[in-house]
């Protein structure tokens, strides 16, 4: 038998770091979604948001759809509460959380406690792997709407590329002219092609990574930065960075950047592309690109990804499972394995004829 687990509530993190119905470190919005034991979401539900320093609270109510968002929220230790009329003080037997993996462990951990389950879609540092025999015009495109889209801001962002070397030169100077080519602008602008980071707190954090990361001997084939005159200077706006990197150890190869910034490893072999691409703690997202009709499958199966993309990049369908390896995450997101997140198995032995 399979049983609904109960009570769930959901957490999408729309600001930078994380959220999660216990005391936890919160800074900028959170949008939560809850659903009572019957799957139905709850409507008028109170989320209550307390800061833990000085007590103030943000109460707030879910819409007919069972969701609401709570904005602005300076940087803190919050508890977050959900009541709904009719129901006991709830407790969540479910938490679903989209944020960064330091998020996911944070909420693990404090979870353990209860041994709480968590479907967790957390951080990423998505491979793009261009072979020999990638068709280029193709190619480009995509990739540089693969790290603009949301300016980096996303968890499945292609934030790294790998080039095998017989067409590194061109992959450089095709790429490093689109990118420096990008104008970023707000979205009511027409004419811009890639909008603000959340705030000009992260446009120095994503610009001190790039820094150090230069200093510590990445090539900048396209500097980018954040906008500092004009019209858009007052906002968090961050022209695209593209880096070449020889050592694989410097910190902006191995960590989420969550902006603009675009790395480029050289590789010769198909071996040695598969162990740079799976040389990282996440696991979420990769993207391969050949003309060659076998190797790109052959390749898809070595990598260490929850999802690869063969010519394309973030095409998400909802009949089929999204998630993370290693520490992007657990659980998945759509398709039937997402069921295994909000249910739970139960065993009924009957005796016939007894009693």
């Amino acid at each position: 038998m399979r049983r609904y687990l109960g009570w769930l509530s959901g957490v999408l993190l729309l600001g930078m770091i994380l959220t999660v119905p216990m005391w936890a470190q919160i800074t900028g919005d959170i949008l939560v979604t809850v659903a009572d034991p019957t799957g139905a979401v709850v409507p008028n539900a109170t989320v209550t948001v307390k800061n833990k320093d000085t007590g103030a609270t943000r109460p707030a109510v879910t819409d007919n759809s069972g969701t609401v968002r709570v904005s602005q929220l300076a940087i803190g230790e919050y508890e977050v509460r959900i009541e709904a009329a009719g129901f006991a003080p709830i407790q969540t037997a479910a938490q679903v959380v989209t944020g960064s993996t330091a998020t996911g462990k944070a909420i693990s951990a404090v979870g353990a406690a209860q041994l709480k389950r968590f479907g967790l879609e957390l951080g990423g540092k998505t491979p793009m792997i261009l072979f020999e025999t990638a068709d280029l015009a193709e190619a480009m495109p995509v990739l540089e709407k693969a790290l603009t889209t949301f300016a980096g801001q996303f968890c499945m962002t292609g934030s790294r590329l790998l080039v095998h070397s017989s067409i590194a030169d061109e992959v450089r100077a095709q790429l490093g002219k689109r990118l420096a080519a990008v104008r970023p602008g707000p979205a009511s602008d027409p004419a811009s092609d890639m909008g603000p980071m959340i705030d000009k707190a992260n446009v120095a954090r994503v610009d001190a990574m790039v820094d150090a990361a230069i200093q510590a001997g990445a090539r900048a084939i396209v500097r980018g930065g954040p906008v500092t005159d004009g019209p858009l200077a007052p906002g968090a706006f961050y022209r695209p960075t593209l880096l070449e990197i020889a050592d694989p150890s410097l910190t902006i190869l191995r960590e989420e950047v969550f902006g603009p910034v675009l790395t480029l490893e050289v590789f010769d072999t198909e071996a040695e592309a598969i162990t740079r691409a799976n040389d990282s703690r996440y696991g979420l997202a990769a993207s391969v690109w050949s003309r060659d009709i076998d190797q790109p499958l052959r390749v898809a199966q070595e990598l260490q990804a929850g999802t690869v993309w063969i010519n394309d990049w973030a095409m998400v369908y909802d009949e089929f499972e999204e998630g993370g390896y290693k520490q992007s995450g657990q659980g998945r997101l759509n398709g039937l394995a997402a069921l295994e997140d909000f249910t739970e198995y139960k065993h009924i032995a009957l005796r016939p004829g007894a009693g």
